[in-house]
């Protein structure tokens, strides 16, 4: 197994960095419908329809490029994806302030184009899979040693477990038990298919984490920041 040296790791995550994602691929376009019906905006809501399924989850950035308007407002910019209700759909807010509802028409229809965001990768149950590393830049025992790390399923995972591998090189015994079924996760998935992680004293030159268990099929998104 090799042992990460600076020129080894995928991604860098210094305090203060915005998050990096461990699953989760990021910069996927999903193409919207023709208009009238891929976007429709109602007051601060904007609702996307795909023509396929595009696996993205609530709480992720997103993008909308190209998207033509009936009525000549704007759609393309920046979102938060607020709820996802089916696999072709999903409902943002804008965050840029040209597209916060102080246009000609804040309700209007359109479509076409796309939206970019981070798409889920699909999981099956019992199937272990390791996500990718991140190296922990600038950290010693005098650093900010604090780690967040946020799971966004798209659907209800049931009973799972999650490893957190805290190390200097690459061991798959080494993965540390910091999550699964204890209760100040469950809790919160059980409700919204979201939940998360604080960690304190991470002391290491890299970090991924570990799906060990599964109850149902479903697709992940885990970030972490610091």
């Amino acid at each position: 197994m090799p042992t990460f040296g600076a020129q080894n790791y995928i991604s860098s995550l210094r305090p203060g960095d915005p998050p990096v994602y461990l699953f989760g691929v990021p910069n996927t376009a999903a193409a919207l419908s023709a208009s009238p019906n891929g976007a429709s905006r109602v007051g601060n809501i904007v609702t996307f329809t795909t023509g396929a399924a595009h696996n993205f989850v609530p709480g992720q950035p997103l993008v909308a490029k190209g998207v033509g308007s009936v009525g000549k407002t704007r759609f393309d910019g920046n979102y938060l994806i607020l709820t996802v209700p089916t696999t072709t759909t999903l409902t943002a807010q804008p965050i840029d302030p040209g597209i916060q509802g102080n246009m000609n028409q804040v309700n209007d229809t359109g479509g076409g184009g796309n939206i970019i965001s981070i798409a889920a990768e699909l999981l099956q149950a019992v199937v272990p899979i390791t996500s990718i590393a991140t190296a922990l830049a600038d950290v010693d025992a005098h650093a900010n040693t604090n780690l967040s790390i946020e799971l966004f399923f798209t659907g209800a995972p049931g009973a799972f477990e999650v490893d957190l591998q805290e190390a200097d090189s690459y061991a798959d015994s080494a993965f540390t038990f910091v999550s699964g079924s204890s209760n100040k996760i469950t809790a919160v998935i059980a409700a919204t298919n979201v939940g998360r992680i604080d960690l304190t004293g991470i002391i290491a030159k890299f970090i991924r984490l570990n799906i060990a268990s599964l109850t149902n099929n479903v697709g992940i998104v885990a970030r972490v920041s610091r």
